[in-house]
């Protein structure tokens, strides 16, 4: 099979030097974007591209050439299907030709601005349509494996993804420790959970190779992957018709949130330099920053001063920074909240009002930091929202 390998390499290669030499001919800036194998920054970064592509905000003289590298780890094989297929997205066998001769011509594979840094800057989001819709056949094949569940097309269904080693052992072969920081514990959820069952939603535990199973007597509270009956196409399925999406920030959860926009609950956030502060229908809170040195939690101020907004596990053990996770009453207390104001039944006080203006005024102040991904003032759309008793509790973060 190799051998064979690389007569279709060198073929496509062949194939596409002309076609190479036609672009060039046109004066495109060709931009080569290896596909990421994380299903975050897979679905994300490729949703974002082809919304910038549909809003007019890439220009007509950039050309952005998609592929997937030979040795390429699958992260959701049905979604890469899917990709493969849509005619909006091109990922051809070609492109990865092209990719090949452009280093045969000297010059490196560049992403550039667009796309994969993933800062969605004007909202594009929010003005174009997902690209990924199910066929017919596969909403049927979900809709028949969610009533083997006891879950009727007509009932209101929650996702919920937590992070933790154990997907990253079994993707990679080990634990990259510096991002553990994001990990947190799924019986942290119960409170919420709980109470999200008795407003008569099925709550659905998302990914795989997950590291703690939460035991429930409900029905209604379903662990997909320890139960055997997770699919790569029922975490799409799932994450197209759920109500909302409740996640740490995890690569699964892209696909409610870019790939079908849906409205999303944050919590235990760890990253704030990566809060999705342009998604309209979203909540968010995250874990506070605790000092070692001065013995208290940190200002936002002093988050962001120090560049902490980005810290991995490595950086807070270097500064002394531990992040706490959200207790139970948090995670309820932001639920509650975010189930009142997608029904529209939320009343904001003005002093919850001038807390939140506060925050973001912080928030989007520039800082001279040690990580360019902390420069989040140059945003243009600011459309979430923190948790209003989370700010209540920690009103020291706007100091």
């Amino acid at each position: 099979m190799k051998w064979g390998y690389s007569l279709l390499k060198y073929w496509t290669v062949g194939v596409a030097i002309p076609f190479y030499v036609y672009l060039r001919l046109k004066k495109l800036e060709l931009r080569f974007v290896p596909m990421p194998n994380r299903i975050g920054h897979l679905v994300g970064g490729t949703e974002l591209l082809l919304s910038q592509r549909d809003a007019g905000e890439i220009p007509e003289t950039i050309k952005y050439i998609s592929y997937f590298p030979p040795s390429y780890q699958n992260p959701n094989r049905f979604i890469v299907k899917m990709m493969k297929k849509s005619p909006e997205f091109n990922v051809s066998h070609i492109n990865y030709a092209l990719s090949l001769v452009h280093r045969l011509c000297g010059h490196t594979i560049t992403v550039g601005e667009y796309g994969w840094y993933e800062r969605d800057n004007t909202g594009v989001l929010l003005k174009t349509k997902p690209h990924f819709w199910l066929k017919d056949h596969h909403i049927k094949k979900g809709e028949h494996l969610l009533e083997k569940l006891g879950i009727s097309p007509d009932d209101k269904i929650v996702g919920v993804a937590t992070r933790g080693k154990s997907y990253l052992e079994w993707f990679y072969g080990k634990n990259p420790a510096y991002h553990d920081c994001r990990n947190c514990d799924i019986a942290d959820y119960k409170l919420a959970i709980t109470h999200l069952i008795h407003t008569n939603r099925t709550v659905i535990r998302m990914g795989t190779h997950i590291d703690n199973i939460l035991e429930m007597q409900d029905p209604r509270y379903i662990e997909l992957d320890h139960l055997g009956l997770r699919t790569e196409m029922l975490d799409v399925y799932i994450s197209q018709r759920c109500e909302f999406f409740i996640s740490c920030g995890t690569g699964i959860d892209a696909l409610a949130s870019r790939g079908y926009r849906k409205p999303m609950l944050y919590v235990n956030f760890s990253n704030i330099c990566g809060l999705s502060v342009w998604e309209n229908r979203c909540l968010q809170i995250f874990k506070p920053f605790w000092s070692q040195e001065k013995g208290r939690y940190l200002t936002l101020h002093e988050i962001r001063k120090m560049g902490a907004c980005h810290f991995t596990s490595v950086h807070n053990t270097q500064y002394g920074i531990e992040r706490h996770d959200n207790t139970p009453q948090e995670i309820l207390d932001a639920t509650q909240e975010f189930e009142q104001r997608l029904a529209g039944q939320w009343v904001t006080t003005s002093a919850d009002q001038a807390m939140q203006k506060r925050f973001w005024e912080i928030f989007m102040t520039p800082y001279p930091s040690n990580a360019p991904s902390c420069d989040v003032g140059k945003r243009e759309c600011f459309k979430a929202r923190i948790g209003t008793q989370f700010l209540r509790d920690h009103s020291y973060l706007l100091d």
